[in-house]
């Protein structure tokens, strides 16, 4: 299985998303290869980490450009499980890559900037059915605000509605600093022993793949 976290706009979570995934496949004993895609290398950089430090489970992880489909389809050969981090902006290597996955998931901010870029991200989506017929894509309410009064995430959701070919994951990623203190070290949140992260980051798994 293939999930690849893209979007438009940078900052919403991709990264933080696609380790703590690849990092919860790996401690329930699952063959995944974390693949960076992103010419920042954020996600390479947090797998280099966990190697500095000898963190168990090791998570390998791979950094390719340019038509990145290719690489995709050779790893998936040895790896049951990629998590694909494409970073921010329409490149060519999210459009490559969308082609190898299985599924696009789109970590958006609730706000209305976010929002605003929905419409060219769900025009490539369909634009990629011709090609990969198969492919399903969510949304993912990540950096969500803790004040429940705000309700910037039921705003959000209510939005989303307007696109049929996107599925809204039923979890929502608030915006807390143990993801951050988690990156720094190279680790999950589960691993710092955040509870209420590592219950987020558990239900968005549970969506994603099937697994408990």
């Amino acid at each position: 299985m293939v999930i690849l976290f893209g979007g438009e706009k940078g900052g919403t979570g991709k990264t933080t998303l696609a380790t703590n995934l690849a990092a919860f496949l790996a401690t329930q004993n699952l063959d995944v290869l974390l693949l960076d895609i992103d010419p920042q290398g954020s996600a390479a950089t947090w797998a280099n980490l966990r190697w500095r430090y000898s963190l168990r489970p090791q998570i390998p992880c791979a950094q390719a450009n340019g038509d990145v489909a290719q690489a995709i389809w050779q790893h998936n050969r040895k790896h049951p499980y990629i998590v694909v981090d494409a970073g921010g902006g329409n490149t060519a290597e999210l459009q490559s890559a969308l082609r190898a996955a299985d599924v696009f998931c789109m970590p958006i901010k609730p706000s209305q900037l976010d929002l605003w870029t929905v419409q060219r991200m769900d025009e490539l989506r369909a634009q990629t059915l011709g090609v990969n017929a198969d492919l399903e894509t969510c949304a993912v309410l990540s950096m969500v605000p803790a004040d429940p009064k705000l309700n910037e995430a039921g705003h959000a959701v209510t939005a989303l509605q307007d696109f049929p070919g996107i599925q809204v994951a039923p979890v929502l990623i608030q915006d807390r600093k143990a993801y951050r203190d988690a990156a720094r070290a190279g680790k999950s949140v589960a691993e710092i022993g955040d509870p209420r992260a590592a219950r987020e980051i558990l239900r968005l798994a549970s969506f994603l793949f099937g697994v408990e």
